[in-house]
């Protein structure tokens, strides 16, 4: 199985966790948005796995793990996934 972006946020990320998912849509690269909120075990596993310290939103694709806003990582998903179409 391929690898998914998941995008994980809470509703009261309201700048950085949307313009994570645009970034993600204009790349077009496919991705799961969790709420946090919503879902307190991944929360509590992402805590475990980040040793309690991260800032949202927090990113996985396959074994990588990053915080906060970074373009250049779904950038980088994009352009080394052939099968994706990248927008300009």
């Amino acid at each position: 199985m391929d690898p998914i972006l998941t995008i994980y946020g809470r509703k009261d990320c309201r700048l950085r966790c949307p313009a994570v998912v645009r970034r993600a849509i204009r790349k077009g690269v496919p991705y799961k948005y969790v709420d946090l909120d919503e879902h307190p075990e991944d929360a509590q596993q992402l805590r475990k796995r980040l040793n309690g310290e991260a800032e949202l939103p927090i990113c996985t694709y396959g074994d990588d793990l990053w915080t906060g806003v970074n373009f250049d990582k779904i950038d980088a998903i994009s352009t080394a996934d052939s099968r994706l179409k990248t927008a300009s």
